[in-house]
């Protein structure tokens, strides 16, 4: 993360000289017993209960160049994500809809590193000031200028580095292995607002073969692996420090977002009401303040469907005992780089509302 910034700066020579330090940093630390890095930094697809973002430099994510159509949804794609955004949309209208999946069993913070998460590199989990502002309009827009508004939200870095087990189950010796997955968020409980930066998490390490020696018939995910429950114990524990209600929460934001799934949804979402924008027409938002979806319009239910949106539904719908009944009131996305040429990386703001 690059402080204060959430673009790159500086002329391109700079640029590509900054690219190359870090892509030697990478290769020169990435070791043999750690063969997912690189893979990592190439990923392609999410964990369903994930989002990847960055904030600031994209070195290594993959991209589309900003000449590059983002293809639009296949009917057979939009109408999976519009069946698992109605199912969603309705749970959160009456989570007791949901069954077994109304609530969820993660409710105490030390379930983090029970489950084997650390801070960085190994440390103990902290919560720490926000000193890494932003210049995205949109995030300005929510948080205040850089500075001392921003600051004081609460950033929690956490990797899951530490194996746990083994543990006896119907007969049967599991263990839970370390993934070497990460979650990095912005917490600002003044504004109510997530910010999901950096996040894979340990579902996704598995299924993309980033966990050397992972055996399917012993090896299980740690119990704590869901990026909204993550969200959850980090906004429970940082609203109780500062003697504030969790329900306070009103927006949670996808920053930079690289799912390409979730970018072809926009795409055919945006096509229907845009169509002609010529951004729109390449699949692309505009630079903010974008494009707002809100819940009477086409196509809004197909994006809760969607792996960059549907964490947020899955929080509101199991914390709603604490925080009330809460849905999904608007949907708005823009592009934090309309002027860079080298990529496409959507910025995605879900307001939420009471109900």
């Amino acid at each position: 993360m690059i402080a204060r910034n959430s673009e790159p700066r500086g002329h391109l020579p700079l640029f590509l000289l900054l690219l190359s330090i870090i892509a030697v940093a990478i290769f020169c630390t990435a070791s043999p017993s750690d063969p997912g890095l690189i893979r990592r930094l190439h990923a392609r697809l999410l964990d369903p209960d994930l989002h990847i973002t960055v904030n600031g430099l994209h070195a290594f994510e993959p991209r589309a160049p900003k000449g590059l159509v983002i293809k639009p949804a296949t009917d057979a794609e939009y109408n999976k994500a519009r069946i698992k955004g109605h199912t969603l949309m309705s749970w959160m209208r009456d989570p007791t809809l949901a069954g077994t999946q109304a609530g969820s069993k993660i409710t105490r913070f030390e379930q983090l590193t029970e489950s084997g998460w650390t801070g960085y590199g190994g440390s103990q989990i902290r919560i720490a000031p926000n000193y890494a502002g932003y210049d995205d309009p949109g995030l300005i827009a929510l948080l205040g200028p850089a500075g001392d508004t921003q600051s004081r939200g609460h950033k929690a870095l956490i990797q899951h580095v530490e194996a746990k087990g083994p543990v006896q189950m119907d007969g049967k010796t599991y263990k839970h292995p370390a993934t070497n997955a990460n979650y990095d968020n912005v917490f600002n409980v003044e504004k109510g607002v997530i910010v999901a930066e950096y996040n894979w998490g340990p579902k996704y390490q598995v299924e993309d073969g980033n966990v050397k020696g992972w055996n399917p018939q012993t090896d299980l995910l740690p119990v704590t692996h869901q990026l909204s429950d993550v969200w959850w114990l980090f906004w429970a524990r940082i609203c109780a420090q500062e003697n504030a209600s969790p329900s306070r929460l009103r927006y949670i934001v996808s920053h930079n977002t690289v799912n390409y799934p979730t970018q072809q949804i926009f795409a055919r979402v945006l096509q229907i009401h845009w169509k002609g924008e010529a951004e729109v027409d390449r699949g692309q938002a505009r630079g903010w303040p974008g494009k707002l979806i809100t819940n009477d319009m086409e196509g809004f239910v197909a994006l809760i469907g969607t792996p960059s949106i549907w964490a947020s539904a899955y929080m509101l719908i199991q914390r709603s005992g604490v925080m009330g009944k809460k849905q999904i009131k608007s949907i708005r996305v823009w592009n934090s780089y309309p002027d860079k040429a080298i990529f496409y990386q959507p910025s995605i703001t879900i307001e939420l509302e009471s109900i």
